[in-house]
């Protein structure tokens, strides 16, 4: 993990420490959006690459 990373994991940390619980549904939905759309990204290429 770059230092980089570890900086933005501390952040959000201390932003899941600081938010009221009934708001922290919000991080947890984005991070599970955001996986979503890099998986399906992903997929997207690989059937690119299949032939046809």
């Amino acid at each position: 993990m770059s230092e980089k990373e570890k900086t933005i994991g501390e952040k959000l940390a201390e932003a899941w420490r600081l938010l009221p619980e009934d708001k922290r549904g919000y991080l947890v939905g984005y991070a599970d959006g955001a996986i979503a759309a890099s998986a399906l990204t992903t997929q997207e290429r690989e059937e690119e690459k299949e032939p046809a």
